[in-house]
């Protein structure tokens, strides 16, 4: 009988229930998890708090689903986990084997050839790295896949734990009598030990770290926050990817990748040292990783601790020679500590073994530029931008080696270059100003200026070069409300105050340029410049006792004053 068919009558409804009981299955057997304090767990936190063999780590994957991915149910998805356990056990009964090894290719076969769960080309997607994503594309990382089997595994009864390596993660079946290493990113396939030693370059003394170890559940999860800290930081979500990491650390102190990868963070936001706090913890797990290696020395140089970031680059050269970044460090390190020459023969080295890398002929025409050698850096510079010319630094550089042989205009051409590909950039706009200024342009480097504030209108820097510009052109009444802006960044400057008050003094506002002077002096009571103009500007108004007093200091100071002037002020206050 079809179930939507209408009732006809008592006796109908009768057969019709008879026929549904029948039709139910025998009762599933309980699966092999069932008696798990974990699967009551609701949060991160209650599961931190069970013990290792309480967690389920389906039910823990899940929630980091609810509490990272925004997912709303996590946990409806163990259902499907359940059910597709029982059909392992099914398939198992029908063969009459036991939860053992030999289950594993009958695992194996259901899982990628059947459902067709598969690895994903790229690690770019945070998704990809819940459980509850996994299962419903079909789709996942190493580590999110093994999780998947992991879940089966603990619901069959299969001793099956996760094993960590340096940029990767698989499970092992281990009884004690039997172990095997299973590559769920290749179709559950056997892996020997020594394939992962070799290919995944884990440290010799792995005792020390969780290389190669059979997992607990709780380290396993902390994996899964270290790879989800990951791709959140290369999708820009700062915040969340600290979060996750800072509490992968908690839970496995012992993982080099989330101490590295919490300094590679810190690094980004400027925290300088506490990403080298990171980055040796790091060391101290995985001697041998030459990116920590590098992101270290890289570290140190942000620092100035020059001879701890060449140690540190060039271990990470030894380690690996394919890596171009470690190269242009190393070569600028080697330059800041006055090697130029190792810097150079460096920098020759890897244009040989990088011929099309366009940095690498920057980094030579800076260590020129820096030996005072501006010609030949400037025909590096036409090169790099003969190979890349869109490269913003070599434009830059190469503006800046004109103006070092005179050559203004041509400068200028560099810097309007680089403003037609980044209009919005600030060094290029104020270097464009700079060159307007030594040509004696004042109206376009105020107009240049100008541009520079539409962008950042407190750039001090920027306000204080304007006003100059203003005197220059005898609009001191521009200058002065410009530097009231300064001031308004930045009052702790006594020349700031000077420059005000001589602007006053041009507006013939006397005493309010007074009252700066005085200020520029509370600042700095060695500022002779400041004492020259009270002298002269109480002389003009006849407090000759005061303009003496003045003049003295600014003498004592070493301010160069006339010796005319010296004598008539000095007689018009009687000495």
């Amino acid at each position: 009988m079809k179930r939507d068919q209408p009732h006809r009558g008592i006796a109908c409804c009768l057969a019709a229930m008879l026929c549904v009981f029948a039709a139910v299955p025998a009762q599933s057997a309980p699966l092999a998890n069932a008696n798990k304090r974990g699967l009551h767990a609701r949060s991160l936190e209650d599961i931190l708090h069970y013990r290792d063999d309480q967690i389920d780590i389906g039910t823990a994957a899940l929630i980091v689903s609810e509490e990272w991915s925004g997912v709303v149910n996590g946990l409806q998805y163990r259902a499907q986990l359940d059910e597709m356990a029982q059909e392992i056990l099914k398939r198992l009964k029908e063969k009459n084997l036991r939860p053992n090894f030999k289950a594993i290719p009958i695992i194996n076969h259901y899982l990628f050839e059947e459902l067709g769960f598969s690895a994903v080309p790229n690690a770019d997607d945070p998704d990809d790295l819940f459980l509850h994503s996994v299962l419903d594309k079909r789709k996942g990382y190493c580590l999110s896949l093994s999780i998947l089997y992991l879940a089966l595994a603990e619901r069959v009864g299969l001793p099956v734990c996760g094993v960590v390596v340096p940029g990767h993660f698989f499970v092992r079946y281990d009884s004690r009598t039997v172990r095997l290493n299973i590559e769920t990113t290749a179709k559950g396939r056997p892996a020997s030990d020594q394939h992962y030693l070799t290919t995944r370059n884990v440290p010799a003394d792995e005792y020390h770290s969780l290389y190669m170890k059979n997992l607990t559940e709780l380290e396993t999860l902390g994996c899964l926050l270290n790879n989800l800290g990951v791709v959140y930081m290369d999708a820009g979500q700062q915040d969340k990817a600290l979060a996750a990491l800072d509490r992968a650390v908690q839970i496995n102190p012992m993982l080099s990748e989330s101490r590295a990868n919490m300094g590679t963070i810190y690094l980004r936001q400027g925290e300088i040292q506490e990403a080298i706090i990171q980055f040796k913890g790091a060391l101290e797990i995985n001697p041998n990783d030459h990116i920590v290696h590098y992101n270290l020395g890289y570290s140190y140089a942000q620092v100035d601790q020059l001879s701890r970031a060449e140690s540190h680059l060039a271990r990470s050269l030894e380690l690996d020679h394919s890596y171009p970044n470690t190269y242009s460090q190393l070569a600028r390190v080697f330059s800041r500590r006055g090697h130029p020459q190792k810097a150079k023969l460096l920098l020759e080295q890897a244009t040989d073994l990088f011929p099309d890398n366009a940095d690498f002929y920057f980094d030579m025409a800076g260590v020129y530029q820096a030996c005072g050698n501006s010609d030949q850096a400037l025909r590096l510079f036409r090169k790099t931008l003969s190979m890349d010319r869109s490269h913003i630094p070599a434009l830059y550089a190469q503006g800046s080696c004109y103006e070092e042989l005179g050559h203004i205009r041509e400068a200028m051409k560099s810097y309007h270059r680089m403003l037609a590909l980044e209009p919005d950039n600030q060094q290029g706009s104020f270097a464009l100003a700079l060159c307007y200024h030594k040509l004696g342009e004042h109206h376009a480097e105020i107009k240049a200026y100008r541009s520079i504030l539409t962008m950042d209108p407190s750039l001090y820097a920027a306000l204080v070069n304007l006003a100059s510009a203003y005197k220059e052109i005898k609009d001191h009444a521009s200058a002065v409300h410009v530097y009231i802006e300064a001031l308004a960044v930045d009052d702790s400057d006594p020349w700031l105050s000077y420059y005000l008050g001589a602007a006053y003094i041009e507006l013939d506002e006397v005493d309010t340029a007074i009252d700066h002077f005085k200020k520029a002096l509370a600042q700095d009571a060695s500022l002779g410049d400041a004492h020259f103009a009270l002298a002269v500007t109480y002389y003009n108004r006849g407090d000759y006792r005061f303009a003496w007093t003045h003049l003295k200091r600014a003498k004592q100071l070493g301010v160069k004053v006339k010796q005319d002037l010296y004598s008539t002020i000095g007689s018009a206050a009687g000495q």
